[in-house]
Order: C-alpha cells, then sequence, then structure tokens
C-alpha cells in the first residue's frame, strides 16, 4: 500500500507475482496470524503500528492507513469481499486493487498471514533460506547453544519492589555522582590500574575471568528483567547460551518492544548495562581498599569486563544488542539494520547497475539508513577480519588455515548471493552486462587495495630480566639446612658461605665405619700367624678405609659457598631454616655483571620481527608503566632443546610459547637475550616480567599471508 507499508514487508514488483493477483485471489479467505504482537507507538509525529513475529523476532512497521487495511483481513470475508468493504470506507480507490492484493502477498510473504497461494519463485527463495539456516545452525551448535532454564516472572514479581527504587531519578543523580567518583579514582591511579593488565589474559587468570563474566552477564540480565516487569511487562523464560563452553545468561524481555513509551523500552534496554555499572563501582571500591592479590586482581578484572567488555559489544549500536535497540528507538526505525541494508543496496543498485529504484523513504531518514548500513558492513567486515588476523598470528601452524577459512566462508557466501542476484534477478534485464562488469572490476580492485594495506609486523613477546651473568648454589650432600648466612639483595664474595646443611646420615656413617675399621684390625692382629688369613683381612681394612674417606668427605661438606663475586638474586632455597635438601637442589643464585632480558621466540615470531645483534628494542616493565627501558639484542640463537626453564615465558604468563606440564615446548624456539642500557640497580630486581616491543619491517597484508603460507607448507614438509 503505502511506501512505509512496502518498507516494512520488503520490495516488490509486479514481476514478481504471475498473472492477474485480482483474479486469483479476490474469492481467498485468510487470516491475521492470532500470535503476532501488535502495539502502537508515536514515531516522530506520525503514529503507527508495530508487528512483531515472536517466532523471527522481526518486527514490521504500519502506518495507520496500512495498519487499517491489515486489520480487516479476516476469514469472515473474502479479499474481494473486503477490498470493495475498504473502498465503501473511503481507504482505498478502485484502482488500487492490483496495490492492494500485491500488499496481502507481501504481508504473507513474511509470515503474517497464511494464504493458500504464492508465487512459487519466492516460495524456493524462502525454502533456501530456511535450508541455509538450519545448516548455519547445525555447524555452530557446538559453539553457541541455548538451554532454557527457567520461568522467571513469578521471582521477579515477588522482588520487583525490591530494585524498584534504582528505576527513580533520584538513584540516577546517585548513580551519577558514584561513576564520576569511580573515574576519578581510576583517572588518579591510571599507572597502577592499567599497567597489571598486562597479564590479564595469562592461564592461571582464566578461571577468575570465567567465573567474573558468567556472574555479570548474570546480573546484566537480571537488570533487563527487573526493568522489563517494573513497567509491567512479562518475562516467560530465562536460560543460558553456551558460547565456546562459557555459559551466558539470557532473559526474554521482549515484552518491553509493545511497550507505547519510548523512554521505558530505552531504559528496559539499558537496564542491563545500568545494573553491570554498580557491580563496576563496587568493584573499583574493593580495588582501592585491598593489597595486590587475588582479591585485588579479581576486582581489577570485574571493572574491565564491565566496562571495556560491555561498552565494546553491549553499548555497540553496530551488534544487535542493546545499543542497537536503543538506536532503533531513537532514531524511530524499526528493524533498523535490515531497513538499513535495503537502503544501501538500494543505493548501491542504482549508482553501480543503474536500476531504477525509487527512495522507499524521506531524504533525511534515506541519508542516516544508508550511513548506518555502510557502517554496519564495514564494521563486520572489519571484525571478520580481525579475527582472522588474530588467529593466523596467535595460533601455531593451523592458524593461517583456519583464517583463511574464516575469510573464505564470508567470501564464498557472498560471492553465491552475488551470482544468484547477477545470473536471474529481473531487475537487471538489460543491465546484467554492467552489473558483471562492475562486480568483477570491483573485486578485483578490493582485492589489489586490501592486499597492499601495509601492517606492521613487530612482535611483542614477555622476556624476564636476570643479570648477565648467574651462578647457581647447588647443595652438595643432602642433609638438613642447619644456618644462612646470606638473603636477596645481599653482596657477596666468592668463595663466601652461602649457608651451612648438616648431614646426620653422613656423620653416623663416619661412626659406624670407624667401628667397623677397628674391629678388622683387630682380627688381622689376630690372624697375624696365618698368612693366608692376614691377606684376606688387610683386602677388607682397605675397603673399610676407602669408605671411611668418603663418608668423612660428605660429612665435611656441610658448606656451600659462592662461585663468583656479585649479588645473591634469588635466596627462595634458603627460605626455611631446618628443612630436608637433597643432594644438588639448587639453593641460591648469585649474579653479576648488568641487566639483560632473556626471552623466546616462535620461528614465525623470528620471521615477522627479525631480530639482529646490535639492534635496539624497547622493553616496557610489567607493574611499572613509567619505566620504559632501551635494550641491545646481544644474542640470538636457536634452542637445543624444547625444554623452557622459566614458565614466565610461557604461554602460562601470556607468552607465545605453549608447553606441557613438564615445562616441554611443543615446537623449537629461539632465544634473544638483550642488554639493557644502564640504570640504578635498585629499580630492577631479578624475576620481573617484562614486554619487549621487537618492532618490525612494515609488509603488506598479502605479503604477510604468503609468508604465512610458506611457513604452513615448510612446516608440514618437516613434520610428514
Amino acid at each position: 500500500m503505502t511506501a512505509a507499508a512496502q518498507q516494512s514487508t520488503g520490495p516488490a514488483t509486479a514481476g514478481d507475482v504471475a498473472g492477474d493477483l485480482s483474479a486469483r485471489l479476490a474469492d481467498v479467505r485468510v487470516s491475521v496470524r492470532p500470535d503476532l504482537q501488535v502495539s502502537r507507538h508515536n514515531f516522530g509525529d506520525a503514529p503507527a503500528y508495530v508487528l512483531r513475529d515472536p517466532i523471527t523476532n522481526q518486527t514490521h512497521r504500519l502506518s495507520i492507513d496500512d495498519y487499517h487495511v491489515f486489520a480487516h483481513i479476516d476469514t469472515s470475508r473474502t479479499l474481494g469481499e473486503t477490498f470493495r468493504l475498504l473502498c465503501k470506507q473511503g481507504r482505498v480507490q478502485p484502482a488500487d486493487a492490483p496495490r492492494f492484493y500485491r500488499y496481502v502477498l507481501h504481508l504473507q510473504q513474511v509470515g503474517l498471514l497464511a494464504l493458500p497461494v504464492s508465487d512459487g519463485k519466492s516460495l524456493h527463495e524462502r525454502h533456501q533460506k530456511r535450508r541455509q539456516a538450519a545448516t548455519a545452525i547445525s555447524v555452530t551448535k557446538l559453539l553457541f547453544y541455548r538451554v532454557p532454564l527457567v520461568r522467571p516472572d513469578a521471582f521477579l514479581e515477588r522482588t520487583v519492589n525490591l530494585v524498584a527504587p534504582l528505576f527513580t531519578w533520584t538513584a540516577f543523580v546517585i548513580w551519577a555522582v558514584l561513576m564520576l567518583a569511580a573515574g576519578s579514582v581510576v583517572a588518579i591511579h591510571r599507572s597502577e590500574f592499567v599497567d597489571p593488565l598486562a597479564g590479564m589474559l595469562a592461564i592461571r587468570n582464566l578461571p577468575v575471568l570465567w567465573v567474573l563474566l558468567v556472574g555479570l552477564k548474570l546480573l546484566h540480565e537480571m537488570g533487563h528483567a527487573w526493568a522489563c516487569k517494573r513497567f509491567g511487562g512479562d518475562v516467560p523464560e530465562m536460560g543460558a547460551f553456551f558460547i565456546m563452553g562459557t555459559p551466558c545468561a539470557y532473559v526474554d524481555a521482549t515484552a518491553s518492544w509493545g511497550f507505547p513509551s519510548r523512554k521505558r523500552r530505552i531504559i528496559v534496554a539499558l537496564a542491563g548495562m545500568y545494573f553491570e555499572s554498580f557491580a563496576m563501582i563496587g568493584a573499583i571500591a574493593v580495588w582501592l581498599v585491598t593489597d595486590p592479590g587475588i582479591v585485588n586482581s579479581a576486582a581489577q578484572y570485574a571493572v574491565v569486563l564491565s566496562t571495556v567488555v560491555t561498552i565494546g559489544f553491549n553499548a555497540n549500536p553496530l551488534m544487535r544488542y542493546d545499543g542497537y535497540y536503543v538506536a532503533s528507538d531513537l532514531l524511530n526505525i524499526p528493524n533498523l539494520r535490515q531497513e538499513s541494508q535495503n537502503e544501501l543496496y538500494a543505493w548501491l543498485k542504482r549508482v553501480l547497475f543503474g536500476v531504477p529504484i525509487p527512495p522507499a523513504s524521506e531524504t533525511r531518514q534515506q541519508t542516516l539508513l544508508f550511513w548506518f548500513g555502510l557502517a554496519s558492513r564495514v564494521y563486520m567486515t572489519t571484525v571478520i577480519l580481525g579475527i582472522a588476523w588474530l588467529v593466523a598470528t596467535c595460533i601455531p601452524i593451523v592458524g593461517p588455515a583456519i583464517a583463511v577459512s574464516i575469510v573464505g566462508s564470508t567470501i564464498v557466501t557472498t560471492a553465491k548471493s552475488a551470482w544468484q542476484y547477477l545470473s536471474t534477478h529481473d531487475e537487471l534485464v538489460r543491465r546484467r552486462e554492467r552489473a558483471w562488469a562492475v562486480v568483477i572490476g570491483g573485486a578485483v580492485t578490493a582485492s589489489l587495495v586490501i592486499g597492499a594495506i601495509p601492517t606492521p609486523t613487530g612482535v611483542d613477546t614477555l622476556g624476564s630480566i636476570q643479570r648477565e651473568h648467574e651462578r647457581v648454589v647447588h647443595a652438595g650432600v643432602s642433609g638438613f639446612l642447619e644456618s644462612r648466612s646470606v638473603d636477596t639483595g645481599d653482596t657477596i664474595a666468592e668463595q663466601q658461605t652461602v649457608c651451612t646443611l648438616r648431614n646426620p646420615d653422613a656423620i653416623a656413617e663416619v661412626g659406624r665405619l670407624g667401628s667397623e675399621l677397628m674391629a678388622v684390625r683387630a682380627q688381622t692382629l689376630a690372624a697375624a700367624e696365618a698368612p693366608a688369613e692376614a691377606g684376606r683381612f688387610d683386602a677388607r681394612s682397605t675397603n673399610v678405609r676407602s669408605r671411611l674417606r668418603e663418608a668423612r668427605r660428605l660429612a665435611a661438606e656441610t658448606t656451600a659457598t659462592a662461585q663468583i663475586s656479585g649479588q645473591v638474586v634469588d635466596a627462595s632455597g634458603l627460605e626455611r631454616v631446618g628443612r630436608y635438601v637433597r643432594l644438588g637442589e639448587p639453593l641460591a643464585t648469585i649474579g653479576a655483571g648488568g641487566w639483560v632480558v632473556r626471552s623466546l621466540l616462535t620461528d614465525e615470531g623470528v620471521s615477522d620481527s627479525r631480530p639482529a645483534v646490535g639492534d635496539q628494542v624497547r622493553v616496557r616493565l610489567i607493574g611499572r608503566p613509567g619505566d620504559v627501558l632501551q635494550g641491545t639484542v646481544v644474542s640470538v640463537k636457536a634452542a637445543g632443546s624444547r625444554q623452557v626453564a622459566d614458565p614466565a615465558l610461557t604461554h602460562l604468563a601470556g607468552g607465545d610459547i605453549t608447553v606441557t606440564e613438564d615445562m616441554v615446548a611443543d615446537r623449537a624456539f629461539f632465544e634473544v637475550v638483550l642488554r639493557l642500557d644502564d640504570r640504578p640497580d635498585c629499580t630492577l630486581r631479578r624475576g620481573m616480567t617484562a614486554i619487549i616491543d621487537f618492532g618490525g619491517r612494515p609488509a603488506t597484508i598479502a605479503a604477510f599471508l604468503w609468508r604465512r603460507g610458506q611457513q604452513l607448507v615448510n612446516r608440514m614438509r618437516v613434520e610428514s
């Protein structure tokens, strides 16, 4: 009927329907689906009706005139009788019959009516889309699975009065003041807050992050549910989305879409982030009053998850979450994404292919829809390429192949849709050659432009601060730690005592062998008159004396000494006096010379950064954001073994080297050693973790992907 109706149900032309619809449909009786949710809204100065399909979650906007036509469709009369009734009421003219029947057919095609006849081509396209959707669900259901769990409406009814004060102006003012205070705290303590986040994604932190994410998203969804109930809506279902094994709560608060008040709809959409912000305020308070530790870190991570993650996803209008529905309400455009995509495609068809598609809305709204549709497409493309890049650079061996499959599947899907449109659609009659030329030329140009985009190939990796020369003091005997002479940070000279051990077994062995030697000597004297017996006792005496000398040596080696002069950089083995120490156990580490940073790089990391002896490298200390050091590469060598000595350089601390439980790397790696520029020793300590920025030569995306492909092929050849 009107342009708004055409826009809400999708474009249609006379060519879409074979034959005379008036003759085919005039005697047909149809009914409106009884499960549709209908609500009246004000869009600007014009009232309209919004129909929501609870099965597809699609909304359809109808003007007052279009809705009156829709409301008159009833099984009590045929469509011909309905049209004559509308003519009698003056809502349509007799010449509008073709448009009326096309409008009815559109309503059926989007599933709002049940019609016994339809266009075969449209039904086939809808069937194909359903099959594709079913296939997509079957592929991704293991990664994204929805499980309804409870009916929360009764619980919300009992508890809504407890949270009702949060939806008042007084609560909003208090919230704004608290948010300002929380932001000020983070700004004042910015360095203390931001710098430790470098290790947030380390393996050891994942359980804490998992629990925090689940709890925050549960609170988020309860915010939507309570807000919906507060304004009179029903919340019939609550459950969990399992996203790659991580449960995230969801609630069915779609009843809010029927609220006549736009303000209330927006409040329900924002309530999840509103409730999460209270958790963020509490987390900042906990972080401020606690000392470094698991509670302090958990509070810090909760702040990040409830702000950065929530704003990046829930508040983003380009993703179909809370921000999208707020934008849809603020712009008074239901189905904002679909409408914007339709407008974008219509503009492309007009400009590129010369298809005469008339605008479906006023100029201002048309421009807004165009730019929103373009931004959505650019954003989704960026997200796909970003995920592919992350996978290609972070997942060893198979990462590039997975990245190619991610991008390739998107390209194949887009190419398939484009092929169908370019090959068969009636809009391109007499314009098909131009369309093919534009699409092929555009695809080639886009590939060349994207492939030529320069991208940094630098590598950031973790490093461990150590002394240039280090010697480990080992226990020369097994025994008990009797005393310690040094502590971490002490200066020590060569051969200076580090600790004293007591070996009671060696002392007892000396006494026992001494008694045995005396007995052998007595037996030798008694057998002096028998030369054969005397020779046997002499041999036994020699054996006992040898064993006694070894026992005395072990008993005497109770003092551990330093092999070099320097500073005690690690005395963790001397912490508990009185404990039992095994032979060869490390007791302390003595360091001498300047400070160095040792790091491990994968072969891809070496290929991207190409470190060489003499290169200047920037080093940032974790925990000290203001300390940016300069280092010089002094050594680059392939490891002779896959055994890793320092867990701080592996994936356990967020690094790139993946190791097993026995600290064995999954592949060979390179050890890179940097000598730090002169700095006061008091600013550094052994074992500090640093982030090393190796830089790298600029390369294009095409060159990067080509190199990664070659590395994958070479690795497969070696392993085969």
